[in-house]
């Protein structure tokens, strides 16, 4: 790499790690996508399927996305997102991924995060992504400074990682997020930002905004994915077969009007 081009690189890093000065509360949201890759037209919303228990057990991958991208000059620095379900006897998470991207620098590459990781716990998957002295975080300029950044980052959502589970017996199983124990922190390592700093929502039909400094392990107020497991004696239709079902339905209604 030639001087100027190391300078360049230099540049970019600089104002991707800008330190987080904003006054009013960082909006994050954070969702849940069947998109587990960019180009797969992942967006903010609240996944949902259904199966028969016959088809079971099933193995099943989410996305786990977070979105800030009113705060284009600014990064989140450490982020701890718990994923549990109200119903362990029809899900049961198996494990999950951090994605941990790089931008070039001198003289080594600059990861995204000094301390990626996944646990399953009792059932909650907790995606962590820890920096403490450096690791650029989550800050949309540093997509635009090459490396592997740019394969996790699409019209504002950053891939975060995905969790992985598996439905295993008959019913309907709800998964809620929540702000893990150790919150989500803007700026900098080493910064002056604090948790208290970042309002969350998750989903798309959240009534509610979380406080990443004093609402920790606070779940979402409505379900943020939904699984349903049916009898085998449960007709599921197709999609198709619905709206065929839905006008059937209206031409009916209007017949008898």
């Amino acid at each position: 790499m030639s001087w100027c081009a190391k300078m360049k690189t230099l540049a970019v890093m600089a104002v991707a790690l800008l330190a987080f000065n904003s006054q009013s509360n960082a909006a994050v949201v954070v969702f849940l996508s069947e998109a587990t890759g960019v180009g797969q037209g992942a967006a903010v919303g609240n996944p949902a399927g259904e199966m028969l228990v016959s088809e079971t057990p099933q193995s099943r991958t989410l996305g786990v996305w977070v979105n800030h991208e009113g705060l284009v000059d600014n990064s989140i620095s450490s982020i701890f997102i718990d994923v549990t379900t109200d119903n362990p006897d029809v899900l049961r998470f198996t494990g999950g991924e951090v994605f941990n991207a790089s931008i070039p620098a001198f003289p080594a590459p600059l990861p995204r995060w000094q301390t990626p990781g996944v646990s399953v716990d009792n059932n909650v998957v907790t995606l962590s992504g820890l920096n403490v002295t450096a690791g650029y975080g989550l800050n949309p300029l540093a997509a635009g400074a090459g490396g592997t950044e740019a394969d996790f980052f699409e019209n504002g959502n950053f891939l975060l990682g995905t969790v992985e589970f598996d439905l295993v017996g008959e019913g309907q199983a709800n998964i809620f997020m929540q702000i893990g124990a150790q919150g989500i922190l803007p700026g900098n390592p080493g910064g002056s930002g604090s948790s208290s700093q970042v309002d969350v929502t998750f989903g798309d039909s959240e009534t509610r905004s979380l406080n990443a400094g004093n609402e920790r392990l606070t779940p979402s107020d409505v379900p943020d994915a939904s699984y349903k497991v049916n009898p085998d004696d449960v007709i599921i239709p197709e999609p198709a077969t619905l709206s065929f079902l839905g006008l059937a339905s209206l031409a009916f209604v209007r017949r008898r009007a």
